[in-house]
């Protein structure tokens, strides 16, 4: 995917595209890049999409606070992961506010050389947004913009969007959220430098400051969460809240414990996974409250899942898991065994995702064994390299 930061004078192969803010490239943006290509196959055109590096309204409402599900950098990265062959960023500034659906039509078709727009089925654009499908079909044809309606994403009867998105992280349900956006929702940051009551308590964490203060941060409790630390990947449970026990006041903090993690990251970059809300955060009368309820919740996330290691290289990966009472999507029980999971190209984590989540053909991918000198056998076997592949996939 080609990112276009700047405006062309004209871009030389005629275009089908989109427009939209995108934040959070989830399931229902896909779902329309999908039918945008589709449209760009069957012409013979390069395929796009129009967005926005900030959002539009906090152009307008300076003081506005989006509570975005992606930042710019992260927006990009998933767009470039749906096959698009052009991102074209445009500066949604005061001037590009007050243009009309008409005039920003004529604006792409000029600059950006579009001669088919593929509207989602809600989506609005134009200075007072009064104008609908009708008038941009309408605004097309005088043009030379053939515009199509796109069908709408529907998943168990809800329009996927990212305002379904934003509301179902504000209540904790990362796992119905995950489902929405196709991937778990994450939060990027720096390690920064806290109370450093943890460690005096066996649960050393690591606090996180969050990239954007526009990302939106999930409700306050306790979470399960895989933790990607210089490209390796970790269980661990995080905390988001107040940490009334300690009386933190009005700082809210965001902090995770890190299992089977013993080195220094203050200052590093760190990605934080959401898997699982295990509870709300709650106030103890002791310390010694605190720690048992840690444990507790330490053994549920790892009674759900034991990672024992995660190799990774050159974009083959073996991960090696404990499954325990964990259940498809369907409902059906899988194994109470060790078991590990191996894919060529992509990463250890995606797979995982995709498996716990609502894969039914990668499980084809997944081979079971009854003891731990298995596993680990067979994750030497991957470190030698690609050879393994012809073994466990011829």
């Amino acid at each position: 995917m080609q990112l276009l930061r700047n405006i062309p004078e004209v871009l030389p192969q005629p275009c089908i595209a989109t427009i939209g803010f995108f934040d959070g490239v989830h399931r229902g943006h896909r779902y329309l890049i999908e039918q945008v290509r589709e449209v760009a196959v069957a012409h013979g055109f390069a395929s796009g999409v129009v967005t926005f590096p900030v959002h539009p309204r906090k152009v307008v409402q300076p003081e506005y606070h989006p509570e975005l599900l992606t930042t710019y950098e992260e927006k990009v990265a998933l767009l470039a992961e749906t096959g698009l062959d052009y991102c074209m960023m445009l500066d949604f500034t005061p001037e590009v506010a007050i243009l009309s659906a008409k005039e920003f039509m004529l604006f792409l078709y000029n600059h950006y050389n579009i001669r088919a727009l593929v509207i989602g089925y809600d989506h609005r654009f134009g200075h007072n947004r009064s104008e609908g499908f009708d008038d941009y079909v309408r605004y097309g044809q005088e043009l030379g913009i053939e515009v199509i309606l796109a069908h709408a994403y529907i998943d168990k009867d809800v329009a996927v969007s990212s305002s379904v998105i934003r509301q179902l992280l504000s209540e904790g349900n990362v796992s119905e959220a995950a489902s929405c956006l196709g991937y778990d929702y994450f939060l990027n940051g720096i390690v920064v430098s806290g109370y450093r009551v943890g460690r005096k308590i066996g649960f050393p964490t690591a606090n996180l400051r969050v990239d954007d203060p526009d990302k939106l941060v999930p409700s306050d409790g306790v979470y399960a969460v895989r933790v990607t630390v210089a490209g390796q990947s970790y269980g661990g449970m995080l905390s988001i809240g107040y940490r009334p026990t300690m009386a933190n006041g009005t700082d809210r903090s965001i902090e995770v414990n890190i299992f089977n993690f013993h080195s220094d990251i203050y200052e590093q970059y760190i990605c934080l996974s959401f898997v699982r809300y295990l509870r709300p955060e709650l106030k103890f009368d002791s310390i010694d409250e605190l720690i048992a309820q840690l444990h507790k919740d330490k053994e549920i996330k790892m009674k759900e899942l034991d990672n024992i290691e995660i190799y990774n290289e050159n974009g083959v990966g073996a991960i090696a898991f404990n499954i325990k009472n964990v259940f498809s999507q369907d409902g059906a029980s899988l194994f109470n065994t060790y078991g590990i999971a191996i894919r060529a190209g992509q990463h250890c984590a995606k797979i995982l995702d995709e498996y716990l989540h609502v894969s039914q053909t990668l499980r084809a991918s997944f081979y079971f064994y009854n003891t731990k000198e298995e596993i680990d056998q067979f994750i030497e076997v991957c470190k030698k390299g690609d050879d393994f592949l012809d073994a466990f996939f011829g």
